[in-house]
């Protein structure tokens, strides 16, 4: 565990301090490439391809391929870098950042990797906003890691009631 103290001192002469502790983990992840990708330095004669990837590492950490940038959204809640209560990064190559609405705003809680968000089930939602890339048209995949404490009829993802799952 490494140990970081903070200083500042603005005009005024307000000074504040604050210490933090991080670890540094010098273990690379474990990525590979299995079944049922094509062999590297293959040919193949077709316009379309399995990427499967398997990652490891003891951080629990997750990976994403999108060498042909059709994912359109990747939303981790784990209140990272820019992200904060009310606003979720997507981690996708388009930016579709998602706001928290509701009256309630969902809670950050812990989750299978990092954090989760917790929803209280009445009216809180993330909008992500209605970017060209979410206008889709023809077939979609659509996946998302639940956890239901109460099992109701309501709607893990959907947009303009053209779709709800």
């Amino acid at each position: 565990m490494k140990t970081i103290d903070v200083w500042a001192n603005d005009t005024f002469n307000h000074l504040a301090h604050e210490v933090y502790q991080f670890i540094i983990d010098n273990t690379n992840p474990s990525i590979h490439f299995v079944f049922p990708t094509d062999d590297d330095n293959s040919v193949v004669n077709r316009d379309w391809t399995y990427v499967n990837v398997s990652v490891s590492d003891a951080s629990n950490t997750t990976a994403f391929i999108d060498f042909n940038h059709t994912l359109v959204g990747w939303w981790r809640f784990n209140n990272e870098t820019g992200e904060n209560l009310t606003l979720f990064k997507d981690w996708s190559s388009y930016g579709n950042d998602g706001t928290s609405m509701g009256m309630n705003h969902p809670t950050l809680v812990s989750g299978k990797f990092g954090s989760a968000l917790s929803f209280d089930g009445v009216d809180d939602f993330v909008d992500c906003g209605n970017d060209a890339s979410l206008n889709i048209t023809g077939d979609i995949t659509i996946e998302a890691w639940i956890y239901p404490v109460e099992i109701k009829n309501e709607m893990v993802v959907g947009k303009d009631n053209s779709y709800c799952f």
